[in-house]
């Protein structure tokens, strides 16, 4: 168990890594990459632990191994993508664009980087990972247990921060809603208009966030630079 969880942190801190360095070659600079507020990406740590898993199972089948990482990684990748439009109104990636995408969530392009990551990982990284810690277990335990304990913190604070800026990204929206409307506020009905104000309450609630939320908020937008929130259809 916890040759998995050092697998999980260290693989979340590398997709961190990598994220960055995609992030400053694309023309961003230097970011903090991440839905997270720590360096880590958890989506990486996941995937890997996944599929060290169903490695094992196949005895280290390589092409099984590509097969299943393209696919558990992407169907994580769309997960996180539909929950947050679910739940924040909030896209914070899109891949419409691509060739081969589903939904702009996932595209084919980015599964079969993560293919080819699943690959490196069960052939050499995982194994090499382990000779590391062979004849440390009291050390073993002591990373897997602090490691885990500061992501899920970071995870739990993350996830109130959300919920508090929650108005925030359905209010962006409601702006957006409000501009296209302006020209014909004379014709729109009584009902429309006690929705207008409902919205627009939403809207207020943006000016009184803290200074925490606003350096969130900004660092999230900036991580994400493609980031749009939206207003589901009824």
């Amino acid at each position: 168990m916890f040759d998995l969880l050092i697998l999980f942190i260290i693989a979340s801190l590398f997709g961190w890594v990598v994220e960055v360095i995609i992030c400053y070659v694309d023309g961003y600079g230097i970011l903090n990459r991440g839905l997270l507020n720590g360096p880590v990406c958890p989506i990486y740590g996941f995937t890997s632990v996944g599929m060290v898993v169903f490695a094992s199972y196949f005895n280290n089948n390589l092409l099984l191994a590509f097969v299943l990482g393209a696919l558990l990684a992407s169907a994580i990748e769309y997960a996180v993508h539909y929950f947050l439009e679910k739940n924040y109104q909030l896209k914070l990636w899109n891949y419409s664009k691509e060739f081969l995408n589903l939904n702009g969530r996932i595209c084919l392009k980015n599964s079969i980087e993560f293919g080819f990551g699943s690959v490196l990982l069960v052939a050499a990284v995982f194994p090499f990972l382990m000779s590391l810690f062979v004849g440390h277990s009291k050390l073993k335990i002591f990373f897997s247990l602090v490691g885990i304990f500061l992501i899920g913190a970071d995870f739990i604070i993350t996830i109130i921060l959300a919920d508090r800026l929650k108005p925030f990204f359905i209010s962006d929206s409601v702006i957006a809603d409000l501009r296209k409307n302006r020209k014909h506020r004379n014709e729109i009905f009584k009902e429309r208009a006690r929705e207008l104000d409902r919205k627009i309450k939403a809207v207020n609630k943006r000016f009184s966030m803290s200074v925490a939320d606003y350096f969130v908020l900004r660092r999230i937008f900036r991580a994400f630079p493609k980031a749009r929130a939206f207003r589901h259809k009824k």
